[in-house]
């Protein structure tokens, strides 16, 4: 058994989640006492303010006006974004994209053309290959199934 810092009311171990960095490897607070803390001291909007400027040295006024300059959509596929204050995984959710080699902003995309981006190596090379095979769809072309990939 094990008494909350907040509630002090004891409870069983089963009560509060683990922690390695206490002497007995438990939080000192119960998981109802953090949950109602977590519920009254989140403030998404806030939490978005700090990802931008701790990941991209970004504000909130000047992403606000890249989105602005980009007509509010999307460079690549032209969606209108939305601005998620809360994460969201949406194909239509505005995020920034960058150089992860040369670390500098390129713009704000659609979650889903930041995706393909990144999964094709974000590299002229990568990029080229997927060209390459939206214009040579040899399968449906000639019923073979093996691709030519000019490599």
């Amino acid at each position: 058994m094990k008494t909350c810092s907040t509630c002090k009311i004891e409870k069983p171990y089963t009560e509060f989640h683990r922690d390695s960095h206490t002497s007995d490897g438990y939080r000192f607070a119960c998981k109802s006492c953090r949950s109602a803390w977590h519920k009254k001291n989140y403030d998404p909007a806030n939490n978005r303010r700090k990802h931008l400027k701790t990941t991209y040295g970004v504000s909130v006024e000047e992403f606000e006006e890249q989105l602005r300059r980009q007509n509010g959509k999307c460079p690549i596929c032209l969606v209108v974004l939305r601005v998620a204050v809360e994460d969201s995984y949406a194909s239509d959710t505005a995020v920034i994209d960058h150089d992860h080699d040369h670390d500098f902003l390129r713009g704000i995309l659609c979650s889903k053309c930041n995706k393909s981006l990144g999964l094709a190596g974000d590299n002229e090379e990568g990029l080229a290959r997927f060209q390459h095979y939206l214009d040579n769809p040899t399968w449906q072309i000639t019923g073979q199934l093996e691709l030519d990939l000019g490599l």
